[in-house]
This record gives structure tokens, C-alpha cells and sequence, in this order.
């Protein structure tokens, strides 16, 4: 009898709490698309203009020295264009990936992080390569970091935002 009329509560109770509508989620919660910057990829900037509100574009990466980055793609230019078309932010995305082991290198954000040297170099060029590609921003995707980058990270995030 008490599971029966505990199950009649909760049902009564879930029966209660409105379920929030489609268009209610879709007014509180930003979407962010990612892209490969490949030619053609910014058909997707079109189709999902009206679901989305900043484009992360990917990208650039380290150079395995840390100190460098490897050159925005030139398909790039067409994904910035057509997301700031569509009145939406287009982001540069900076990563740490090497392409060599096929995942996140770990050695490769440290080169960056534990160098004064190397973090100043990188946010040069990153803000260069902001201006030129008429990016809004930059994100910051650096994976597989260890518990000793956390230093060179926070220093590294606070010289991008000067």
C-alpha cells in the first residue's frame, strides 16, 4: 500500500512541474557550432545560422617546439565571413594537437606553459592572427594538461585577454 501511494505522489508531482518548451530551451541556452576550416564548410555556417550563435573555428595549432603556431587554413576566411553574415561570432580555435600521435599532446602544452618565452610568442601571433582573419575572439583548447601547467595556463590566459 505505501509503494502505491508513493508512486501516486511522484506521479502526481511529475504531472505538476511544467516541462520546459522547445523554444524555452532554445532562448536560455547559447549553442556554439565547431567547423573544420576545410573548403566548403561554411554551408553548415548557413544551414544552422538560426540554431547556433558563435561558430568555433578550428584552427590552429601548436608548432611541437610550443612557441609557434601552425597558419589558419584559408578556408577559414569564407567560414568568419559567412558566420559574421549571419550575425554570428566566428572564434579561433587553438589547440594543442598533434597530428604525429594522433591526440593531444601533453609535452607540447607543457613547452608552452612552463616558458615565459614561448606563452608571450604565442599570444603575438595568436592576437595577429585574430586581427588579420577578423576572428572575434580566440578559444582555448589545450587537453591532456598536467597539474604543473596550471601556473603557465592561468599566465598564458591573462596575457591573451591584455
Amino acid at each position: 500500500m505505501k509503494r502505491l501511494l508513493l508512486f501516486v505522489v511522484a506521479l502526481a508531482v511529475a504531472f505538476a512541474v511544467p516541462a520546459p518548451t522547445t523554444t524555452q530551451a532554445e532562448v536560455s541556452l547559447p549553442v556554439e557550432g565547431y567547423l573544420m576550416a576545410v573548403p566548403g564548410a561554411q554551408r553548415y555556417v548557413t544551414q544552422n545560422a538560426a540554431k547556433i550563435a558563435v561558430v568555433g573555428v578550428d584552427g590552429v595549432n601548436l608548432t611541437k617546439s610550443g612557441a609557434k603556431l601552425t597558419k589558419v587554413p584559408k578556408a577559414a576566411a569564407a567560414i568568419v565571413k559567412e558566420a559574421h553574415a549571419r550575425g554570428l561570432k566566428a572564434e579561433l580555435l587553438v589547440s594543442n594537437y598533434d597530428s604525429s600521435i594522433g591526440d593531444f599532446s601533453s609535452k607540447i602544452a607543457g613547452r608552452l606553459l612552463k616558458s615565459k618565452k614561448h606563452r608571450a610568442a604565442v599570444v603575438k601571433s595568436l592576437v595577429a592572427k585574430v586581427k588579420k582573419g577578423h576572428f572575434d575572439g580566440v578559444q582555448i583548447d589545450l587537453e591532456s594538461l598536467k597539474a604543473s601547467h596550471a601556473a603557465g595556463l592561468t599566465s598564458f590566459v591573462k596575457s591573451l585577454r591584455k
